[in-house]
């Protein structure tokens, strides 16, 4: 079944401007508007796709850089880790050292003018 826009005889005058509408009227106008419809459908699925593959580009982009700025970021957490466990076990070697009992009587010698007790000098506190 033809549309009645195909079925119309066209006037066909001498008037140029009345071919030219006779023309247009032969074409069935639902053709036109398909074609418009579609085209604006096809536009508007490719923006989206288009816009949705830019936001998954800047979100993998953002997300390599925040994985290389976290990674160089743990890599200076583990050295300051490293630095502060050599320098506690430096401390406390050196803690060691000092709390040494022969250091401590070296110490008590040599400032104090301390001796060390002999059994007969021991008192006994009630």
């Amino acid at each position: 079944m033809l549309p009645q826009s195909m079925t119309q005889s066209a006037p066909w005058r001498s008037d140029g401007w009345d071919l030219k509408r006779s023309i247009v009227t032969l074409r069935p106008q639902n053709i036109l508007r398909k074609t418009s419809t579609e085209t604006r459908a096809f536009a508007i699925w490719l923006a989206v796709w288009v816009v949705l593959g830019v936001l998954i580009g800047v979100g993998h982009v953002w997300l390599r850089t925040r994985v290389l700025e976290l990674g160089y970021k743990r890599s200076a957490t583990r050295s300051i880790i490293q630095k502060l466990e050599m320098e506690g076990q430096g401390l406390t070697a050196r803690v060691e050292t000092l709390e040494s009992p022969a250091r401590l009587e070296k110490v008590a010698r040599a400032r104090f003018n301390m001796i060390r007790v002999t059994p007969g000098q021991q008192a006994v506190l009630p």
